[in-house]
């Protein structure tokens, strides 16, 4: 349970509570986590293709952690230097978090096979992605607290986000 002054900072959102495969079709699992697993989905009403964080929390602190991280992204959806949070649905004592797709993974595996080989100019466009992120959350008093490639994702058409939200405050 959060404290009293978490309590107050926690952002407000409704969680459905609907069948989440009454509105998305899996397509494939893209990977694991310590917390979650995540899905390639489809969105049936248009077809859009998105993540899916499939979460089952072990306690009420996992499950805190998890709205809050939703909280802000939710909070944040119209950041374009922040990774989109479509929806959120609470089904069957699991939360299943649909979020925007981000087809290149982590920066940390893209770093690794360029094994040191990068431009000047790729490390200014992350730098800049990721002040650019930080900066719109600092101005709304939100502190990351988890900065490190891993929680930097990138997309096929270059786009940088930041992500992993769980220890913000």
């Amino acid at each position: 349970m959060p404290n009293s002054a978490q309590a107050e900072n926690m952002i407000k959102f409704e969680l459905k509570k609907d069948d989440p495969s009454k509105y998305y079709d899996i397509i494939e699992r893209i990977g694991v986590g310590g917390f979650a697993k995540v899905f390639k989905v489809k969105r049936k009403s248009d077809g859009v293709i998105c993540a899916l964080k499939f979460v089952e929390p072990r306690n009420n602190q996992e499950r805190d952690s998890i709205f809050n991280e939703v909280g802000i992204m939710l909070l944040c959806k119209e950041n374009d230097a922040i990774l989109r949070c479509f929806e959120c649905f609470d089904f069957k004592a699991r939360l299943w978090i649909f979020l925007e797709m981000m087809d290149g993974g982590a920066l940390t595996p893209m770093l690794e096979e360029m094994n040191g080989q990068h431009s000047e100019a790729f490390c200014k466009y992350i730098c800049l992605r990721v002040l650019q992120g930080l900066k719109y959350l600092h101005d709304r008093h939100i502190l990351h607290r988890d900065i490190k490639s891993d929680n930097i994702l990138v997309s096929s058409n270059g786009k940088i986000k930041l992500a992993d939200f769980g220890y913000a405050t």
